[in-house]
């Protein structure tokens, strides 16, 4: 045990490998991701400059109407809008509007459009007013904008359709009455105003008063006319000649017992006067 202890301990030892050179970064690989970050940096500084460019609105005057031009989804230019005629623009321009402070102008512009054409003493142009409504609706901000679009366009259509109610109804037969109901049933369905509700069940009530009174005429009419054709078609029987004489010659034999009747009876009435004296 003691010549263990004494001999000495091996130590284990390991060689480094020896380490490879470093390679030098390539020039060109360089150039090339500096000029992609560049490419990069640049793309993004235009998508920058477009979207801010975009959101940008400008007014301008021009012989008499309003134009609103926008601007294009590029660093620079912009594109006509909409232009406004009569519409006078703000006594101070701004270089630059948003978008929250030109699409209120423009509803009320198409909205107001849509009111002057119901202004006529004459039939109105429906589809005029719902082409303006519907531009109206494009230009809303707000809910509010939007329900008072819908409602409008709403309204149009249920005039367009109690017109056609009314036109229909007018030529006063079974079929067009009953094409009116179709069409004032149509215009009910259709979510709008209160008024107008209230005024398409009063139509539809005198129509249907109308065609009630008219389907009893026509009844009456068609029991008349059959009980004509059954007349005609079972007629009385004929009379022959001989019964015909029969009857002539029966009724001479009675109207002359009748006179030799009351010629007896006047002369017994005359010589019961004569006794009587």
């Amino acid at each position: 045990a003691a010549e263990k202890a004494a001999q000495p301990e091996a130590k284990v030892t390991f060689e480094s490998s020896p380490s490879k050179p470093k390679k030098e970064s390539d020039p060109v690989d360089r150039g090339i991701k500096i000029l992609a970050a560049g490419i990069g940096l640049l793309f993004l500084l235009i998508m920058i400059a477009s979207t801010s460019n975009s959101g940008k609105y400008y007014l301008k005057p021009n012989n008499g109407s309003l134009e609103i031009w926008k601007g294009n989804f590029a660093p620079m230019g912009k594109s006509l809008l909409v232009s406004m005629p009569d519409v006078p623009a703000p006594k101070n321009l701004k270089q630059t509007y948003r978008k929250n402070e030109v699409f209120p102008m423009v509803f009320a512009f198409y909205i107001d459009r849509a009111d002057k054409l119901l202004e006529t003493d004459t039939y109105p142009d429906f589809e005029g007013i719902k082409d303006n409504v519907t531009k109206a609706l494009d230009f809303s901000m707000t809910s509010e904008q939007r329900n008072q679009a819908l409602v409008r366009l709403n309204n149009i259509d249920q005039m367009i359709l109690i017109y056609k109610a009314d036109v229909a109804a007018s030529r006063e037969t079974i079929e067009s009455l009953e094409k009116a109901k179709d069409y004032l049933e149509e215009a009910g369905d259709i979510d709008g105003d209160q008024a107008v509700a209230k005024m398409i069940l009063e139509k539809q009530a005198k129509i249907d008063e109308t065609l009630s009174s008219l389907k009893g005429e026509v009844l009456v009419e068609k029991e008349t006319q059959a009980a004509a054709d059954q007349k005609t078609a079972n007629p009385a029987p004929k009379v022959s000649e001989t019964t015909k004489k029969a009857a002539q010659g029966s009724e001479k034999s009675v109207t002359k017992n009748k006179t030799s009747a009351e010629s007896a009876h006047l002369k017994t009435k005359n010589e019961a006067a004569e006794k009587g004296h």
